[in-house]
């Protein structure tokens, strides 16, 4: 019955769903953490949000998240990310799954990124989009992303991103939303750096978001966040186990929808 609701729900706001397709449903816990301000991040959550920031990898990395939105377990995101660093640049796989068996989004990319200069990088992904809703049939699409960054000072670094700048139909009537980000991160010494994001989503409003982190001790890092719109405030943090394994936690509370918490787990070789 419960799921019955969602996706009467979901289907009330197919406009909304349409317009968000292909968009990562919590790409990780440390976006969730940080208000979603993502487009800036290098490592192995770039393969998620910017492909530029795949260029930081040195030899391999994994990550999984799983993520429950607004606390319901029919709003799960389970995502998987990969980056290989080789002698041509590096290539990242990433498959995400959001939903139910009714009512189901998957996606799945395969990534590339290399420096141009030494302060100047770029990446890449094209995608598969499938959406299946029970009793309405299944759509797959596919489209591509684009993204760079810079690192203009020690303490400044700027990025872009594109999702999705081509027309890609869904329906004789509906088009896939592209997606632009700019963002910048300011080091702020050798222990916080400040996260700030705009996004827009093309017939949606503008986003704006903003992400704290700071290392409290070598292990151990904290973070909190926020974003415009839709409004919410975050928190979470990082803890590496060992030299290369890692977990992070976030919990981002919507003010009209509830809060949702999210874990990862990261595998970084070296």
């Amino acid at each position: 019955m419960f799921r019955n609701v969602i996706i009467v729900f979901l289907l009330s706001i197919s406009y909304s769903c349409w317009g968000q397709f292909g968009l990562n449903h919590g790409e990780n816990a440390k976006s969730l953490a940080l208000g979603g301000a993502s487009v800036n991040f290098n490592g192995i959550e770039s393969i998620f949000s910017n492909q530029a920031g795949m260029t930081s990898i040195k030899n391999l990395s994994v990550i999984a998240h799983a993520e429950r939105r607004f606390d319901i377990n029919d709003l799960s995101t389970f995502n998987f990310g990969l980056i290989k660093s080789t002698g041509f640049g590096h290539f990242g796989l990433m498959i995400s799954s959001f939903g139910i068996d009714a009512y189901q989004e998957q996606k799945i990319g395969l990534a590339y990124g290399r420096k141009l200069f030494d302060k100047l990088s770029i990446g890449g992904q094209f995608d598969l989009l499938s959406l299946n809703i029970d009793q309405f049939g299944s759509k797959s699409v596919f489209t591509f992303e684009l993204g760079l960054q810079s690192q203009v000072t020690k303490e400044l670094t700027v990025s872009a991103h594109i999702f999705s700048p081509g027309n890609v139909s869904i329906t004789d009537n509906d088009e896939l939303s592209s997606r632009m980000r700019f963002g910048l991160t300011y080091k702020a010494g050798d222990k916080a750096r400040i996260f700030a994001e705009f996004q827009k989503v093309l017939e949606f409003e503008n986003d704006m978001r903003f992400g704290i982190e700071y290392d409290i001790i070598e292990a151990l890092s904290l973070r909190i966040g926020t974003s415009v719109n839709p409004g919410s405030v975050s928190g979470g943090f990082s803890y590496k186990v060992t030299k290369n394994l890692l977990i992070d936690g976030g919990y981002a509370n919507n003010s009209v929808l509830g809060a949702t918490p999210g874990v990862s787990i990261k595998y970084i070789s070296f």
